[in-house]
């Protein structure tokens, strides 16, 4: 799950500042999903999803297609 999120977020060429302010959450939140250490809440992962025209699951679990209707 964390290398996805980090995909999306160096895809998208924001910093973990930036990405963590597009979600409301401070930078030690980022460096934790993409260590793996913690799990993005719920609301999270789905505006994540929206925001990268992928899914909750594939996000997640690497499951699906990144690029999938929601």
């Amino acid at each position: 799950m964390g290398y996805r999120i980090a995909n999306l977020r160096t895809a998208a060429e924001e910093t973990q500042v930036q990405f963590s302010g597009r979600y409301s959450v401070n930078r030690l939140a980022v460096i934790r999903w993409e260590c793996g250490e913690n799990i993005p809440k719920m609301h999270v992962l789905k505006q994540m999803a929206i925001d990268f025209n992928t899914t909750v699951e594939w996000i997640l679990y690497g499951e699906g297609e990144k690029d999938g209707n929601i």
